[in-house]
């Protein structure tokens, strides 16, 4: 499939709205409203153009009638997305690192124009896919099967991302080195998107101008991938069972003695 036919399936898949989403329209605008947004950022992604989305593999289901046919299809489908979305960040993050090495020998402004607008994609890149994937693809896919290849996975991309954003950052701050105070070499960005990204802030390094609007947005992502990494983790931690049986709470009928 090449990419023109590859989009136009695409649009195609994005026109049906599921059942789900139709009734999340009538009983909550607003959450209709973020996930509409989010769902259509997906298509502002470079990713687009190589990458089928989870929409266009799900359309799919609606023609097969065997329910072994359509978990062979499916889980077929999702591994050989997952294998593209890996090889996705890895050059992504290749390029970044290419991108700041540029600006350590070129500071054209068409460069610096540029980098940061690339940045700027990235970082809502990162954002929507990692919203999609964990808030609204389950209610999306409801009628049919929410697939994920595994949650471990998630979780390592989770973390891999939130070091990636730490460097698309950093990035952008390498483009503005004039905007954060206290910055003598392109690798005092890295420590100041890190340091912001951690909410640590010693003060050795500070925002000026528009670089104190972008770090706020960098607190304020990194904050909730911070909490998306901490449930991940949390739900990959096995039961525990202790001696006092109090994990069992929960399963003890009214009126059991405790």
């Amino acid at each position: 499939m090449n990419i023109l036919n590859k989009l136009r399936a695409e649009f195609r898949a994005a026109r049906h709205e599921p059942e789900s989403i139709t009734r999340l329209r009538e009983f909550s605008p607003l959450s209709w409203f973020f996930e509409r947004l989010l769902f259509w950022a997906e298509f502002g992604s470079f990713s687009i153009l190589f990458i089928p989305t989870r929409s266009l593999i799900h359309s799919a289901l609606h023609d097969l009638n065997d329910p072994r046919e359509k978990e062979s299809y499916i889980i077929e489908h999702m591994l050989h997305r997952a294998r593209h979305v890996d090889l996705y960040i890895i050059l992504w993050i290749v390029f970044e690192v290419v991108l700041a090495l540029a600006l350590n020998v070129e500071n054209a402004l068409w460069l610096l124009v540029v980098v940061r607008v690339l940045m700027a994609l990235r970082i809502v890149d990162i954002a929507q896919a990692n919203i999609n994937l964990n808030v609204f693809d389950r209610l999306r896919f409801a009628e049919t099967s929410h697939v994920t290849v595994s949650v471990t996975r998630n979780l390592i991309l989770a973390v891999i991302t939130y070091v990636e954003l730490v460097v698309v950052f950093a990035v952008t701050y390498a483009t503005m080195p004039a905007n954060v105070h206290g910055v003598m070499h392109l690798y005092d960005c890295l420590y100041f998107s890190m340091s912001t990204q951690l909410t640590v802030g010693y003060g050795d390094l500070h925002p000026i101008g528009v670089a104190r609007y972008i770090a706020t947005v960098q607190g304020m992502i990194g904050f909730f991938f911070s909490l998306l990494i901490m449930s991940r983790f949390v739900s990959l931690l096995p039961a525990v069972r202790t001696v006092f049986g109090d994990d069992l709470q929960h399963d003890k009928k009214p009126g059991h003695p405790v």
